[in-house]
């Protein structure tokens, strides 16, 4: 016997009520006559179901230890004890986990009134022997501003939600504000694809018509405003998508710009307009990213000036049609207007699908970095790119950062396992694909400080290969951990899937001609070696060479390994002077601050970007 796996992925709450029925079973409390002391026990013949209680209780901080207990006898197995016997741990376990009968749960509080040991917040520990490893590396992790985060940062950032369309049962509408609810609790971020919500109109299997997608859009939004993200001050992060054939995706085009109209309305009437004001406010849709997926149809579509049909949820018939230009004019005048929806070409996305055995991708996480199946979820890591520039060279240390890729690949597979889910389902199919997320900030500074011009074919290039070396030594890494702990456990299944798309990549780091490419709808823009310094655009074809040639052989151990996200807040802890992959906006920058003030930006590479254009 030993701790189900499921326990483990699935959040803090199933920990606690797993050890309370496994206490309340198998566990007592003991109250020592002749000592009065007290301790909380739990036994079990299993070693390994002992050892897992007491991991369990030690991650929420509740200290304990084992004891074995064995009986003479021959026909006996030896009993295993977790044993809670400081005050501090038992006063923890009675507030954390307790019982459920009465009797053990009166028991508990007798214990709790006796003397108990005080937990020393000092240990001696005996140290058995000191072996020579030799020479290993340190890493120092500390940034210059000696700015770091701590306590509720969740390992897993970012998250892909799906909904049914039920309004009270599990997966469905109702029960997807509260999965939302607890990523926004602890400062994660999500994104669903609603479009299997019936459309306004739409008959229902009881009778009536449904109210349309937009009346439950609108829970969802109001929830999202009431919550800060991870109990501070800033917002919840959540992304809406719906498919370009829902009958209400009209609506859906319009629905901020319809909301800043009556915010417009609302300031001009002299009410406050910050966005915590009450003209923001009062109005819907202020509380997330709202994107269509347009498919390769519609855009054929729009070219050909042709119809597009709009389809009923349940049985696929046309609702009505509408002319492809008219609604494609609707959406760029809406993002023109309110900077949303933005657009998520589905098929192009697909053609980039390492599993799709086990399904479409069909929405992404609030800053679309993460594309990939419902109802899994992506761990997140950035490198900075300036601190393997050389300003006196002018070059990119390749070897460092090959190394760092490698290195991060590794601590995210190991964080896969450190992560806590909003539901089983997640927490399933998160482990069944174990994704990773590293990326890379601070690319317009690179660019900047190397004399690049940001909007240039050269910079598209450097861009390129320094992605490629990325993205193909985390692969070539997650391969080699394949080899050793074996591939994610869907990998079977996709692997002749997974195998195209890293041929493809491979194809791109050597600029291959468009026919080469197999499977995709629309070819990537190839690393162009005219314009690529020639020790970068070696390192991404060798990375990729690498990375294929191991995954023939291995398969890998995550079926994705990077992204690239915007960085926003980290990047600050990063003294990084751009965001992500953008370039700088201005080089000095006022950034408002969400509970008043603000905070004062200025770019500190402008001196070396100026010397290598040759000012002094």
């Amino acid at each position: 016997m030993r701790v189900p796996l499921a326990v483990s992925a699935s959040g803090r709450n199933a920990v606690i009520a797993y050890l309370r029925a496994c206490f309340q079973a198998d566990g007592c409390v003991r109250i020592h006559k002749g000592s009065k002391s007290s301790d909380i026990v739990f036994g079990s013949i299993s070693p390994k179901l002992a050892f897992g209680v007491s991991q369990l209780l030690l991650n929420l901080g509740i200290y304990n230890r084992i004891s074995i207990c064995r009986d003479s006898r021959a026909d006996r197995q030896p009993y295993h004890h977790v044993i809670i016997g400081w005050g501090a741990a038992k006063k923890k376990f009675a507030e954390l986990v307790g019982f459920i009968s009465a009797d053990k749960s009166n028991k508990l509080s007798l214990a709790l009134d006796r003397p108990s040991r005080s937990e020393s917040r000092l240990r001696d520990e005996s140290i058995q022997a000191i072996d020579y490893i030799g020479d290993e590396d340190v890493y120092d992790i500390e940034t210059h501003s000696h700015a770091f985060l701590t306590n509720n940062v969740v390992v897993h950032n970012c998250f892909i939600q799906s909904v049914e369309d039920d309004l009270v049962n599990d997966s469905g509408i109702m029960d997807l504000w509260v999965r939302e609810a607890r990523l926004f609790k602890y400062g994660s971020g999500t994104g669903t694809n609603f479009s299997n919500l019936r459309a306004e109109g739409e008959k229902l299997s009881g009778g009536g018509t449904s109210s349309g997608l937009m009346s439950f859009l609108r829970v969802g939004d109001r929830a999202a405003g009431a919550i800060k993200s991870g109990g501070t001050t800033r917002r919840a992060a959540k992304m809406v998508i719906l498919d370009m054939d829902h009958p209400d995706i009209e609506k859906f085009v319009n629905w901020k710009v319809e909301e800043e109209k009556k915010v417009a309305a609302l300031i001009a009437a002299g009410f406050e307009g910050s966005y915590e004001g009450e003209a923001y406010q009062t109005v819907s849709g202020q509380n997330s990213n709202n994107s269509v997926r347009v498919p390769d149809a519609f855009v054929d579509a729009v070219r050909k000036d042709g119809s597009w049909d709009l389809l009923w949820r349940r049985d696929k018939s046309v609702a009505r049609t509408v002319r492809a230009r008219e609604l494609w004019d609707k959406i760029a005048r809406a993002a023109w207007s309110c900077a949303d929806p933005g657009v998520q070409y589905d098929d192009i996305i697909n053609g980039w699908h390492t599993c799709p055995a086990g399904g479409r991708i069909r929405a992404s996480n609030p800053c679309s970095e993460y594309l990939f199946l419902d109802d899994t979820a992506c761990n997140l890591a950035s490198i900075n790119l300036m601190k393997f520039y050389d300003g006196d060279t002018n070059r990119f240390d390749i070897d460092s950062f090959m190394h760092a890729a490698r290195l991060w690949t590794i601590v995210l597979e190991i964080s896969v396992l450190m992560a806590q889910f909003p539901s089983p389902e997640i927490a399933r199919k998160s482990y069944e694909h174990r994704t990773l997320g590293l990326g890379y900030a601070n690319l317009g500074t690179l660019l900047m400080v190397s004399g690049i011009p940001y909007d240039s074919p050269r910079a598209l290039a450097m861009a390129g290969a320094l992605s490629a070396i990325l993205t193909g030594e985390s692969y070539a890494a997650s391969a080699e951990m394949a080899g050793q702990l074996g591939p994610f456990p869907r990998y079977k299944d996709n692997a002749q899937h997974m195998l195209r798309v890293m041929r493809n990549h491979r194809r791109a780091a050597y600029n291959a001609q468009a026919k080469e490419y197999e499977g995709l709808s629309v070819v990537p823009m190839g690393i162009d070696p005219n314009l690529c310094p020639p020790y970068l655009h070696a390192a991404a074809r060798a990375a990729w060479d690498r990375a294929v040639a191991l995954g023939e052989q291995y398969g890998y151990r995550n079926a994705q390994a990077t992204c690239v996200a915007p960085t926003g807040t980290i990047g600050l802890q990063m003294d990084c002077d751009t965001t992500g992959i953008e370039p700088d906006f201005a080089l000095v920058k006022f950034k408002k601050l969400s509970g008043g003030g603000y905070f004062k930006i200025i770019n500190q590479s402008l001196p070396m970007a100026l010397r290598h254009l040759g000012y002094t």
